[in-house]
């Protein structure tokens, strides 16, 4: 489908609500991410990357951290791209992360939102090939005062009601509450269950035969 495109510049005044208090992270530890807790300055890569147009590269003052209120939905959004393996090395974590109170996202779930600026939910449940408009969007939301992030539908869980957030700026997190490997007793059994719901079956493998680790 064709999505809109935002409006030319950012916008002040614009109607926000609060974070959740916390938000769970599948993540990898990579050259771009260190911790659960660390907003990814190298972009534009994802669907909703404030980075400027073009090559992604280093941009200090363009952040995002990505993020979700369910571990399933976390979950999904990684690894729920079309195949039917999930293959986890041990170095795959799942943290539950702290977000500020004070932290203000524009509702991109919420249809009358989305009209305010001429947006709508599909930017965050469709499965787009290209992330050129999204990204437009992340950019339009980062020069928009007072919207610290973004709340959607998650693409990959909209068939049970995901919701997925997109922080734009930096000091918005606070302490990481919980964190385990996958493979770990406490998330791998859940992680199971929930990809094997659709049809993706879990497997573990050696970081040698990660992909992720070699890069």
């Amino acid at each position: 489908m064709t999505l809109p495109s935002p409006p030319a510049a950012g916008r002040s005044g614009l109607d926000t609500v609060t974070s959740t208090p916390s938000l769970w992270r599948i993540w990898h530890p990579s050259r771009n991410a260190s911790s659960a807790d660390q907003p990814r300055t190298f972009g534009p890569l994802s669907r909703f990357d404030p980075h400027p147009p073009g090559p992604p590269a280093e941009h200090p003052d363009h952040v995002v951290w990505y993020g979700a209120t369910g571990f399933d939905v976390s979950a999904l959004e990684v690894f729920n791209r079309g195949g039917t393996i999930a293959e986890v090395c041990p170095r795959w974590r799942g943290s539950l992360v702290a977000v500020h109170s004070s932290t203000r996202l524009f509702p991109l779930d919420d249809p009358s939102a989305c009209a305010e600026v001429g947006a709508t939910t599909s930017l965050g449940e469709e499965d787009v090939a290209s992330y050129r408009v999204t990204q437009q969007w992340g950019r339009f939301f980062h020069a928009s005062p007072g919207v610290d992030g973004v709340r959607h539908l998650a693409c990959r869980a909209v068939d049970r009601n995901g919701v997925a957030t997109g922080l734009l700026r930096e000091g918005l997190l606070g302490d990481i509450d919980s964190q385990n490997r996958l493979i770990d007793d406490a998330l791998w059994p859940p992680f199971m269950a929930i990809m094997d719901a659709v049809g993706v079956a879990s497997i573990q493998i050696s970081p040698g035969a990660c992909g992720r680790c070699r890069t």
